[in-house]
Parts: C-alpha cells; sequence; structure tokens
C-alpha cells in the first residue's frame, strides 16, 4: 500500500481515553435516534431530500435481521497509528457526529504524514454528500502519492 485515505470513519481507535470520549460525544439516547439523523449532515438531509431517501434505502437492504458487527483483525491504538509510515489522508465532514473535525485532528496527531480536511456542509457520510469536493481531495491526494512516499 502506498497511502491511505480514511474518510468519515473513527478508525477503530480502541484507547480507554477516545472510547471516553466517543461516549461523551455520543451520549444517550444517541443510540436510539434515527440512522439518518446520526450518519447524514443537516444540509443533506434538509437540501437533498431524495438524495437522503435513496440513502436511508440503501442503508436499510444493507441491514438483515441476522447482521452482527464485524470483529477487528487488529487493536489500533494511538500508539499502534504512530508506526504507520506511509502518507494518510483524514477526511470528515463539518457535522459528522461520529468522528467530527476535532476528534479527526487528534487522530492526525498521532500520525506522521497526514493531511486533513474537513468536507462542509456534510455530516458522516462525506463522499455521498458532497462526492465533488471529496472526489477533488481524493484525486489530488493519490496524484501526489502515486509513484510512493514523495
Amino acid at each position: 500500500m502506498r497511502s491511505l485515505t480514511v474518510s468519515g470513519s473513527a478508525m477503530g481507535v480502541q484507547d480507554a481515553e477516545y472510547a471516553e470520549l466517543a461516549a461523551a460525544l455520543q451520549p444517550d439516547p444517541f443510540g436510539d435516534m434515527p440512522v439518518d439523523f446520526k450518519e447524514l449532515g443537516p444540509s443533506y438531509r434538509g437540501g437533498d431530500r431524495d438524495g437522503a431517501a435513496a440513502w436511508l434505502q440503501i442503508h436499510e437492504r444493507a441491514r438483515t435481521s441476522d447482521a452482527f458487527a464485524q470483529s477487528l483483525a487488529n487493536t489500533i491504538t494511538r500508539s499502534a497509528l504512530e508506526t504507520l509510515t506511509l502518507p494518510v489522508q483524514l477526511i470528515t465532514g463539518d457535522a459528522d457526529l461520529y468522528s467530527p473535525p476535532s476528534v479527526m485532528r487528534l487522530h492526525a496527531g498521532h500520525l506522521r504524514d497526514v493531511g486533513t480536511h474537513v468536507v462542509r456542509e456534510a455530516g458522516h457520510n462525506p463522499h455521498r454528500e458532497q462526492p465533488a469536493a471529496w472526489n477533488r481531495l481524493l484525486i489530488a491526494f493519490l496524484r501526489r502519492h502515486r509513484g510512493g512516499r514523495s
């Protein structure tokens, strides 16, 4: 792998300190809130109602009655992030309730070669909510790192 882009993700970080932060960001009854409220930003839900409805249909089709959480193959900690040497790009939406910009910056502080980007008017799905902006970020990053480390 030559580079890594992580978008709209808490990255699976399992440090106790991070778990406490995540719990503070998502207090009860967060888990009971509608999934589109938790994952889509308000600008997308209100500004592209057809898109939000289509996203919800895709989400519902992807869920099954026997769904289970996928287990992680590795324990991801902030100290483990510090061992990554490849270029990493972190992207989040400005209205992401799971991994807001402040959390992305905390993770970035544990990466050696990192660029961070906040997509305006997007929640946890910036690739869906603002595809043109997200694609520009991804393509520029891939072009910078097409031959490996630069």
